[in-house]
């Protein structure tokens, strides 16, 4: 039982994108109606990413390689049902939401970005 929970604490960076992924593909409904994405249907492409991401036998390699193909194919489904003048705007609010999660966002840097207000 401790070496399964051990296994699966290390696997909580791919859980943590995999919550932010879904996430920003559930707060495109604010955008339009139609944009509507079920939980089951984000968990089929997430146990794809999972069966078809490079194995690797060090652990920091293949979460590097699940989170890769879980973004990758994640963007790819999303984008699939949006309007093209929604792509663009998708793309920044996944970036921005990745990078606030790593810690890697500036929170007066993007206001600036934003609004343009120093």
């Amino acid at each position: 039982q401790e070496q399964i929970d051990t296994v699966r604490q290390g696997y909580l960076p791919s859980a943590e994108r995999g919550s932010i992924l879904f996430f920003s593909m559930s707060g495109l409904g604010k955008i339009n109606q139609m944009y509507q994405y079920s939980l089951a249907s984000f968990l089929g492409v997430f146990e794809h990413s999972l069966r078809t991401s490079k194995p690797d036998k060090a652990l920091a390699h293949r979460l590097r390689f699940i989170n890769h193909k879980l973004t990758r194919n994640v963007y790819k489904y999303t984008c699939t049902g949006l309007f093209q003048k929604h792509t663009l705007m998708y793309s920044f609010h996944l970036t921005v939401m990745i990078l606030e999660a790593a810690g890697e966002m500036d929170a007066q840097e993007l206001e600036f970005l934003l609004k343009g207000q120093v």
